[in-house]
């Protein structure tokens, strides 16, 4: 059951007013009573080994909220969003064995400890916010100095108390820097009884907290509260604004869309940089995803780990991605690669670093000798100077042959030697995956009856090409009109146009906007 917020969704102004940490304890103390039930230990043990652990916490964080605007935008938010995550992530401990290849003697005197650093790792999944995105000043302009003492002891040493919070806006994700405010929450004796009779629980949740990989295995604990936060974060968007985290900002998911590549590169044989019908190319211009087919692994992979609020469509994990992905020239996500193996060009998106994923491999791969994103033919010798001087270039879109001698004729057929321009489409992310791919086919294959209006610059595509490619007529209409890519007169009743072919048959097809095509000359 989602835990109500115990604080008014409205935002203070920039100015804020400290409040006491007894208060802020005081707002959750529903809460804190579960947790003391889901641990089933005595009053006297809770307020012993955990209680203050949740004062320390609320002692460094104070009232701060976790963003400026979207999840746990409140006064308080950062603590309401870190006890939420490790009350979740600890009822995620139930009947999870964590050192299960021991015996049940060394397992009695592991699992307290493996339980309660479980705990922290939620409580403190997000502790970076304090230390990274916000700066927190006081009415004479100090800074709060968030590595040397907890936010509310800083401020009962002020005169005023009110202070000022500031967003930087170009934070990236700093979940490293939570390593350096650990010892401000987690005393040392905690951090000792965790080490004690072992010498992995400490460390898997060092990692947690950071963010930082594993040399083997996996990081049970990390999974709990890496599923917690995702959960908490969505129950907390979607009750205060009736939508997903995916529809609002989405800005928590790019972390778990990154460790999801990061893993399937590591594991998944498909996933091997350069080997055949691989999803992962890299090249001496950088490192590239096959898309869709990358991106939907990655969907697949989110939904098995039962993260909350994932998106599953391939468009929209590439844009949330887009902070980390390249693009091309004129601003679009997908690019057009050659790769050795493949008869016709690849769809790809584009890391902006490629240690991104590299870096999780235990041996960096050789970067294929020349660029991937280019024209098969730049490297071919350039033919000899025809005897009469080409037509000056073309700044429109197309290049197309000469237009027919009727505005409703088809061109006739031309020779293989000079066959009709290759056209290649620039489909809209949002465009549905099975069109986008059986529209590009067809494009790619130059029938002689898809054909260019050169006055409005548009091209006729026939409706019984997509029925060769198992698509209704009516479902691909559809999905190109939601997307604006149908070239239709304001005064059409329907989204259908006809052409007349040399026969004098008639044929229906869509007109599509040029900007959504460009030429490529035939191979």
């Amino acid at each position: 059951m989602p835990v109500p917020s115990p604080v008014t969704r409205e935002l203070d102004e920039r100015e804020h007013e400290a409040r006491s940490v007894d208060a802020l304890l005081a707002a959750h103390q529903p809460l804190i009573e579960r947790i003391k039930l889901s641990f089933g230990i005595d009053r006297a043990a809770f307020c012993r080994d955990v209680l203050p652990l949740i004062r320390a916490y609320a002692q460094y964080v104070s009232w701060l909220p976790a963003t400026p605007t979207a999840e746990f935008a409140v006064p308080g938010g950062l603590f309401q969003l870190g006890l939420e995550t490790a009350f979740v992530a600890l009822q995620g401990t139930d009947g999870h064995i964590f050192s299960g290849k021991l015996t049940i003697s060394a397992r009695s005197q592991l699992e307290p400890r493996w339980r309660r650093a479980t705990f922290l790792a939620g409580l403190c999944a997000e502790l970076h916010r304090a230390v990274g995105p916000i700066v927190v000043r006081d009415d004479a302009g100090q800074t709060w100095p968030s590595l040397l003492c907890p936010l509310a002891s800083w401020l009962e040493q002020r005169p005023a108390q009110r202070y000022a919070l500031d967003w930087r806006a170009t934070a990236s994700d700093t979940r490293n820097l939570g390593l350096l405010a650990v010892r401000q929450v987690i005393p040392d004796q905690t951090l000792q009884f965790l080490a004690n009779g072992n010498d992995v629980i400490l460390a898997h949740l060092l990692a947690s907290i950071g963010g930082l990989p594993l040399h083997r295995g996996r990081n049970a604990l990390d999974d709990l509260a890496r599923r917690a936060l995702a959960l908490v974060i969505e129950r907390d968007l979607a009750a205060h604004d009736g939508a997903g985290s995916w529809q609002r900002e989405g800005h928590h998911q790019l972390r778990y869309l990154v460790e999801g590549l990061q893993w399937l590169t590591s594991n998944e044989s498909a996933w091997r940089p350069n080997q055949e019908k691989s999803r992962v190319w890299f090249a001496t211009d950088g490192l590239y995803l096959v898309w869709p087919g990358a991106l939907q692994d990655l969907a697949r992979l989110l939904e098995r780990q039962q993260l909350a609020g994932m998106p599953a469509d391939p468009g929209d994990l590439t844009e949330r991605l887009g902070e980390v992905l390249e693009r091309t020239a004129d601003g679009s996500l997908l690019w057009t690669i050659h790769t050795p193996e493949a008869a016709t060009p690849l769809q790809a998106i584009k890391l902006a670093s490629p240690l991104l994923l590299l870096g999780a491999l235990d041996t960096v791969p050789v970067a294929l000798t020349g660029p991937l994103a280019r024209d098969r033919r730049a490297a071919a010798p350039d033919p000899p100077d025809p005897p009469v001087p080409p037509d000056p270039p073309q700044t429109a879109l197309f290049e197309p042959a000469a237009p027919p001698a009727s505005p409703d004729a088809i061109p006739s057929p031309v020779p293989d030697d000079a066959r009709a321009p290759q056209w290649r489409l620039r489909a809209p992310l949002r465009l549905n995956v099975g069109v986008a791919h059986a529209l590009a086919t067809i494009l790619d294959r130059q029938s002689d009856q898809v054909v260019l209006d050169p006055d409005t610059q548009t091209l006729f595509v026939p409706l019984h090409l997509f029925e060769g490619q198992h698509l209704a007529p009516a479902l691909v209409l559809r999905a190109l009109a939601e997307v604006g890519m149908l070239a239709t007169d304001a005064a059409a009743t329907t989204a259908v146009d006809h052409q007349r072919s040399s026969d004098g048959s008639t044929i229906a097809g869509a007109r599509l906007r040029g900007r959504f095509v460009e030429t490529v000359a035939g191979a």
